[in-house]
């Protein structure tokens, strides 16, 4: 027999699926943790454990399309009750005008699959932050964009006391202009928890 080939995300999803199903059978209310690697790598910097009804559902790398793929590739359940949802940061790249407006209707979008998929859960947005590589009036627009979407509470004033409003390298990992470092993402976890 052949080894199956699976690609990087469908093999990421697979082991997230399997986590998804687990605090389904076992949780009333479940979490889910959604969006790309700022999401992905609070697990690796934070070095923290989530508690069992909460479901990492993140990779690195991924543009609003690719969370589409994994939400419409994980089952329906009404025993999730709260989503906490960041994306957008790679839909920049993609933009080649680096425009707000098809990032901003890429998230809106994202939003509403989400609540249409799971009507009882109560999603929180959490904006984009100031990076290095990236123009802050370009994230500015965003955050602006997406401050009324629909069926979401967007979590104004989330990284006040994590980065700061204009982009500062002390909290940004050596080399990295985007990561955040271990200080930054112990805040992050911290933060994130008064939401769980």
């Amino acid at each position: 027999m052949f080894p199956v080939h699976r690609s990087v995300t469908e093999t990421v999803h697979h082991g997230q699926l399997q986590l998804y199903n687990t605090a389904i059978a076992r949780h009333k209310e479940v979490t889910l943790l959604i969006g790309d690697s700022v999401m992905e790598r609070l697990v690796w910097f934070a070095h923290k454990v989530f508690p069992p009804h909460v479901v990492l559902l993140a990779k690195g790398g991924d543009k609003t399309g690719h969370l589409l793929w994994r939400i419409q590739n994980t089952p329906d359940s009404d025993n999730v009750t709260r989503i906490i949802l960041h994306i957008g940061t790679n839909n920049i790249e993609q933009s080649k005008q680096r425009s707000a407006k098809p990032v901003c209707e890429a998230i809106h979008n994202v939003v509403r699959i989400l609540h249409e998929k799971y009507k009882h859960a109560h999603i929180y947005l959490i904006p984009l932050y100031y990076r290095g590589d990236v123009d802050p009036e370009l994230i500015t627009h965003i955050n602006r964009g997406t401050a009324a979407v629909k069926n979401a509470e967007v979590i104004h004033d989330f990284w006040e006391d994590i980065v700061p409003q204009a982009y500062d390298p002390t909290r940004f990992a050596l080399g990295d202009l985007v990561h955040l470092n271990t200080i930054a993402y112990n805040d992050f976890y911290l933060k994130l928890m008064t939401y769980i």
